[in-house]
């Protein structure tokens, strides 16, 4: 199966790592690809596409501290990616979201529990995989997905909360986007022989674009187009995540307008009206701009930890892949 690969990140995932990635696609079909109702619910989203970021930072990962043999992280880049997409499947459960990539949610397709089951599934074939590996590579997956669920249980925990800070906003993001990030990472360079300061240059450089894709996402909420990101824009507001542009609006606002944007992000129900009106206050604030600066501020410190690498085009993939990340919100 080919891969789809969105436009905003066609200089990162070049024709060598595409075809990488396409082999993790034969990989992942391989052990979901059966006729069985429970595959079909399960690579359900799978199937639509998605940006493979996952698995092809881990190939990259793996490649730029010297790996050489990719068949040693095919395997376990499949896993990644089904454990990224059983993430989003509880996601869209927890937030009971109706579109994911320009299609209905899984849940919204098949039902919360049939969802819900496949989301498990998916976890199971990765550790089926993960199996194989050493008890290294193992524990590396499993701290990810261990903060990739406390930081879901965090977020939930303060959902319309607008007062929670922008100290809270950030463990949030390092447990609940870049974690995995970050392992997926961690997991190649690991794979490739990395040495200690290698290894812990990636490991910074994960922490650090998982976080700048977190807050583009966060931009493209506010100012993205449907047909690119697959959600409506305001998606955050009316599941009542509290934003770093929101955080910033609230911070900058006063009076009225504050008042105003407090009482929609509280809100459980949203008109269409609303979710315009708390929009054009968080771009009366100039908080995307805001976004936008610490978001760069984040793409500077991750191209820093990454000249404690080798000097090889594959270092200079992954400083391609931040730039890339940062821009799909511009």
């Amino acid at each position: 199966m080919v891969i789809n690969v969105e436009e905003d990140l066609h200089q990162f995932i070049d024709d060598e790592i595409k075809g990488y990635l396409e082999v993790v696609e034969e990989e992942i079909f391989e052990h979901i690809g059966s006729d069985s109702k429970l595959d079909e619910i399960a690579s359900y989203l799978i199937r639509v596409g998605g940006k493979r970021i996952r698995p092809a930072l881990l190939i990259v990962a793996f490649k730029a501290v010297g790996g050489e043999n990719i068949d040693k992280v095919v395997p376990i880049s499949a896993a990644i990616e089904f454990i990224h997409t059983a993430s989003l499947i509880h996601d869209d459960i927890n937030d009971g979201a109706d579109m994911r990539r320009g299609i209905l949610t899984t849940n919204r397709q098949y039902g919360h529990i049939k969802a819900l089951v496949a989301g498990d599934y998916l976890f199971v074939k990765a550790f089926e995989i993960g199996g194989r590996y050493p008890q290294e590579v193992i524990q590396m997956i499993a701290d990810a997905c261990g903060d990739l669920a406390m930081g879901e249980v965090i977020q939930n925990e303060n959902k319309f909360h607008v007062h929670m800070g922008r100290d809270l906003y950030e463990e949030i993001i390092q447990k609940k986007t870049a974690a995995l990030i970050r392992g997926s990472l961690r997991v190649g360079a690991w794979l490739g022989d990395a040495d200690e300061d290698q290894l812990d240059a990636i490991v910074e450089y994960g922490d650090l674009v998982g976080q700048v894709f977190q807050v583009t996402d966060d931009i493209l909420d506010i100012r993205g187009d449907v047909g690119k990101t697959g959600k409506p824009v305001g998606s955050d507001i009316r599941e009542g995540q509290v934003t770093i542009l929101a955080i910033r609006a609230m911070e900058v606002l006063q009076g009225e307008d504050h008042d105003e944007l407090v009482r929609i992000l509280t809100s459980r129900q949203h008109s269409e009206r609303d979710i315009a009106r708390a929009i054009e206050l968080i771009e009366k604030a100039k908080a995307v701009d805001y976004a936008y600066e610490y978001a760069e501020d984040l793409a500077e410190k991750c191209v820093e930890a990454l000249h404690r690498l080798p000097e090889t085009e594959y270092r200079d993939r992954l400083e391609l892949a931040v730039e890339t990340i940062l821009t799909r919100a511009y």
